[in-house]
């Protein structure tokens, strides 16, 4: 739903793992859409490829690649995804930096993170890492666009970082 209507567009879902997300985005962009599944595993694509053809999923190019290091030109997508995926890269604010520079003007940004840490000293300097990150990208973004959290909580950590950086609400999935 947040991705408004992506038909005939081209979507980068990142760090697809097994492809769900990026078989649901390609559902939505039609025939016409053209939608990459991108992940570091080599095992997890071939199983995402595996599911593809197995099952009569739509048709994603699967790719590997590094979330800390994409390698398209810059406002190559109208839509990237990622599903879960920024709690396993070792610098959240490259990863994010990369998902802006690929963002096409006027397209959109969609994560999904349900967790924080547990531990309340990690968690504390996961939260400033997070929220800096956001507020660094609104400072030095090209054109507007729309980032989403699917979260648990109305209150989660993700949304309270978004809205303290940005001053505006989160769009709920």
């Amino acid at each position: 739903k947040l991705a408004g209507d992506i038909r005939g567009k081209k979507c980068i879902d990142i760090g697809t793992g097994t492809g769900e997300i990026a078989f649901l985005v390609k559902e939505n962009a039609g025939p016409e859409g053209k939608v990459i599944g991108l992940d570091i595993t080599p095992e997890m694509l071939k199983y995402a490829d595996m599911k593809m053809r197995e099952n009569g999923r739509p048709e994603v190019e699967f790719v590997e690649g590094d979330a800390l290091d994409l390698q398209f030109p810059e406002g190559s997508f109208h839509l990237v995804t990622s599903g879960y995926m920024l709690r396993n890269v070792n610098d959240v604010q490259k990863a994010i930096d990369e998902m802006y520079r690929v963002l096409d003007h006027g397209g959109k940004v969609v994560v999904a993170e349900m967790a924080t840490p547990d531990n309340r000293f990690i968690r504390y300097f996961y939260n400033l890492s997070v929220a800096s990150t956001i507020r660094a990208r609104r400072s030095t973004a090209r054109c507007p666009r729309t980032t989403g959290w699917s979260t648990p909580s109305r209150d989660s950590h993700m949304e309270r970082s978004w809205r303290r950086s940005s001053g505006r609400p989160v769009s709920r999935m």
